[in-house]
């Protein structure tokens, strides 16, 4: 993909990085000219984040290995997976982020777009081509997608950020139903029989003003795609509020005119596009036969790797082959590990990996034979650390340790609750539908108002002391058009989160069906969390209890909001060179 990021973008980015070395170019200059590249500088002055775009969550052993690599030599040693199926590397200095770069388009792999106004990664279906629920493999059109607008200076001159999301089936993994944009793969029936397509969704998003997408065609060929995305941005650039940051999301344009009138501009754009962008022929993929020779798994007899397998091994359409989650705790995982593990794989055979909406890993297409081999080495690696199925896919953001937004310290709160792990209600079998997600703001990194029990960092005070709190939600659902927010419920000390969910899992665990759905986790959860939350919504003095005064993993420094950063989300604009 070093297409989408053409030389003379490169050559003008690390021209801006020299002169803000040599002091020619201003903090603000600087920022405006790194964020639209991915470029973030976290809570601590001169030390940046850098974002790489992975197109539906797909990336190559030797593209892992190379990342891996670049976080050991330029950054801190570490990589952070998000819920976009991007993948973040922390603790760079202004020296080392375009040596960074470089070694990334050696292998394919830009930060272009991963921040400022622009479209951003794509996401799809990690299982589109693998399993039978899957209605379409939608990945080739993240891929054609993605190679035509990010190629595009109309992609890079939006009012604010764009999401689009593809979703396979009615179970909406990447959650089109509160995307920007969302293409929710359906059949159409018609007297010739059926044909394939997408059903469009418009005006999703999280944060300040939460909406869940809203319907704005029923039905599109594969074909109109492209056609379908360049006439949203076109209507959104041209109608988008850009003056105000607050009210610039596209979910805010498509409230403020109605979807009538919304919908009308669209097909108008959608027509007057139509003779003269060329879409290219994306063809309707199945699912790939897979390399190597597909085999059974062998007996296992080891009960650690036989609740590992029923928890992270996944059959495939084609028998004989297996998809393997390799569960990566609050996403991060060490370049040491990530580096050992992408060796692994392509001394296998196995080069493709992918990122979860859960900040995971998955390894697809593994002969049935491998499995105890892959488990073995893994465990070797320090890369299994064996979690019930609602931990390991526990969504948490950077939070307030390195996010210059950051209220709370999502990371370690979750870190805590890792802690709980061998608690006996992680194993009721209907808890594994119960999603859990950290945000350390309300800007909901962690999209924690999507899933069925999410918690957003806030700030509270008692006798004139702040102390960290969480907003709890309840009932988030992903289902495409029929999409529900979680509803608030209350509001947590950070403090009280542990006991809190402690008691909350035990009573649920008590009363909930081993069948339960999660339409019934959410109906029985509800009032046994409101219970819960009026046992612990009040803090307890400074002086009985000062610790509830600082944040989890700073024992030693009073809570504070008065080290938050300013957002640098909207930050810049690409120029393109075509």
């Amino acid at each position: 993909m070093n297409d989408i990021l053409p030389a003379a973008d490169r050559l003008r980015f690390e021209e801006e990085a020299r002169l803000y070395q040599e002091g020619a170019r201003t903090e603000e200059e600087f920022r405006n000219a790194r964020v639209p590249m991915g470029i973030y500088e976290q809570r601590e002055h001169g030390v940046y984040m850098m974002r790489i775009r992975i197109p539906g969550g797909r990336m190559t052993a030797f593209q892992l290995m190379a990342v891996a690599n670049a976080a050991d030599l330029y950054g801190n040693g570490a990589l952070h997976f998000t819920t976009r199926q991007d993948v973040q590397l922390h603790g760079l200095t202004v020296k080392s982020i375009v040596p960074a770069l470089r070694a990334l388009l050696k292998v394919g792999l830009h930060t272009r777009g991963g921040g400022g106004n622009t479209v951003r990664n794509i996401t799809a279906c990690t299982m589109c081509d693998l399993t039978g629920y899957a209605i379409l493999n939608v990945y080739p059109f993240v891929r054609s997608l993605t190679q035509k607008l990010l190629l595009e200076p109309e992609s890079y001159r939006l009012p604010r950020k764009l999401k689009i999301a593809f979703s396979a089936c009615a179970r909406d993994c990447p959650e089109g139903g509160f995307s920007d944009i969302g293409f929710m793969a359906r059949w159409r029936d018609h007297r010739f029989g059926e044909t394939l397509g997408f059903q469009v969704l418009v005006g999703g998003g999280l944060g300040a003003r939460s909406a869940a997408a809203v319907e704005l065609e029923p039905f599109v060929s594969p074909d109109e795609v492209y056609l379908v995305a360049a006439a949203i941005r076109s209507v959104y650039q041209q109608r988008g509020n850009s003056g105000d940051k607050n009210n610039s999301r596209l979910r805010f344009l498509v409230q403020s005119l109605g979807l009538d009138s919304f919908k009308r501009m669209y097909l108008a754009e959608k027509e007057s596009l139509r003779d003269f962008l060329a879409w290219p022929i994306v063809p309707l993929e199945g699912r790939p036969q897979p390399v190597g020779d597909p085999s059974d798994i062998p007996a296992i007899r080891d009960p650690e790797m036989n609740t590992w397998a029923s928890e992270c091994v996944h059959e495939q359409t084609i028998a004989g082959f297996f998809a393997v989650t390799s569960p990566v705790s609050m996403g991060d995982i060490t370049s040491a590990s990530a580096g050992a593990l992408a060796e692994w794989l392509w001394n296998s055979d196995l080069n493709e990996v992918r990122l979860t909406q859960q900040q995971n890993l998955l390894i697809p297409n593994v002969p049935g034979k491998r499995i105890p081999i892959l488990y073995d080495f893994q465990k070797t690696a320090g890369i299994v650390r064996p979690a019930p199925p609602a931990l390991s896919g526990m969504c948490v953001c950077a939070g307030a340790g390195t996010c210059q937004l950051g209220i709370c310290r999502s990371k370690d709160v979750a870190a805590e609750i890792y802690k709980m792990k061998d608690n006996a209600y992680w194993r009721h079998p209907a808890l594994r539908f119960l999603s859990i997600r950290f945000s350390g703001c309300m800007n909901q990194c962690a999209r924690s108002t999507t899933a069925v029990l999410g918690f957003v960092g806030a700030a509270r005070s008692l006798d004139g002391r702040s102390y960290p709190a969480y907003q709890v939600f309840w009932g988030g659902q992903s289902r495409g058009a029929h999409s529900s927010l979680a509803a608030p419920v209350g509001t947590v000390p950070a403090r009280w989160i542990t006991p809190l969910l402690d008691g909350f899992l035990d009573r649920l665990a008590a009363v909930l069906p081993r069948d339960a759905d999660v339409a019934r986790i959410i109906r029985t959860g509800r009032p046994i969390l409101h219970a819960c939350l009026a046992e612990f919504q009040q803090a307890p003095g400074y002086d009985t209890a000062p610790l509830f005064y600082r944040d989890w993993g700073a024992d030693d420094q009073p809570f504070t909001t008065e080290d938050r950063g300013k957002g640098e989300c909207s930050a810049g604009e690409t120029s393109i060179a075509c």
